[in-house]
């Protein structure tokens, strides 16, 4: 039902990213929800690829578009489609404004990673319709934070 995309593949040359991205739409069910972590400049985005639409959720507390990105990212799905003999219509993309907030100037990084496991404890993906509400006004708490700042040291420490 999910899959990931290794933010390691995907660089600021936007030949890059679209070759990196058909590639790995191609591997497996295309139908799945595509996760993708983005770093545009020292600062974390969550890409979702999902159901021929882009969602992008920003932990920004002020709105930014990535140009660029959305232009590399569409690309990339039409290439895909047309290969995939799905037509070469261009997805949407949708800004998440709702989405929940990093409280300060660096927890970017630990928000997306919140973002990604709320989405996969969302069994029935409800985070569409309360995240893509502009009058919410979420912010990661530090607790919440942490329980991700732990998840991610235990993993780390599994391998020491």
């Amino acid at each position: 039902m999910y899959a990931f995309c290794d933010p390691a593949t995907i660089f600021t040359n936007s030949t890059d990213i679209e070759r990196n991205l058909v590639n790995r739409l191609k591997e497996g069910n295309p139908d799945r929800l595509f996760l993708l972590p983005y770093n545009t400049n020292c600062h974390w985005i969550l890409v979702i690829l999902w159901a021929g639409e882009i969602f992008v959720l920003n932990p920004l507390p002020r709105g930014t578009n990535f140009p660029e990105l959305e232009k590399a990212l569409t690309r990339a799905m039409i290439t895909f489609n047309v290969q995939a003999g799905r037509g070469n219509k261009a997805p949407s993309i949708k800004y998440m404004p709702g989405c929940p907030k990093q409280p300060g100037g660096i927890e970017c990084g630990y928000v997306v990673m919140r973002y990604m496991r709320e989405i996969i404890m969302d069994h029935e993906l409800s985070f569409l319709k309360k995240w893509a509400l502009k009058t919410r006004k979420l912010i990661c708490s530090e607790a919440e934070l942490d329980e991700v700042r732990f998840e991610a040291l235990s993993h780390i420490e599994s391998f020491m």
